[in-house]
């Protein structure tokens, strides 16, 4: 060790302190990035789930003034793209839409729009979230 005592060595060693603030932010940068990524799935969570409350809504809503008695009566498959079509990011495809008429598609009768979809976190690698399940549900009674 070019004739330095090697405990003397191991002292100066630990007085170094090149390299610490490095080290340092290693260890904070894990931590605050895993903070961001929760509060952006969370954020993206509560988005989602608004958004397909909200199209659960509307596809009621769209029921509602179609019934059997109206002229212009819509079909399961009507309500589903119409639902479908006001969901941002999520195709047809990726969700389960519901529609129940209690007890038929006249006048009085009670529709209710259900939708539910599975949506992969977007930190899935990085976080350990697991894939979650976001769903909606509206009822209305059918005016027309």
């Amino acid at each position: 060790m070019n004739g330095i005592h090697p405990i003397a060595h191991l002292l100066r060693l630990g007085r170094d302190t090149a390299g610490t603030a490095a080290l340092e932010f290693g260890f904070i940068a894990i931590i605050l990035i895993s903070i961001v990524m929760g509060t952006m799935e969370v954020g993206r969570f509560m988005w989602l789930e608004h958004m397909v409350e909200n199209a659960a809504k509307q596809g009621a809503r769209f029921a509602t003034v179609r019934g059997e008695d109206s002229s212009i009566a819509a079909t399961d498959a009507q309500i589903t793209a119409y639902v479908a079509d006001r969901v941002t990011g999520l195709t047809q495809a990726d969700m389960t839409v519901n529609v129940v008429w209690d007890p038929d598609k006249k006048r009085g009768s009670t529709v209710t729009v259900s939708i539910a979809t599975i949506v992969s976190p977007m930190a899935a690698g990085f976080l350990p979230f697991e894939a979650y399940t976001v769903a909606g549900t509206s009822s209305l009674i059918i005016a027309q």
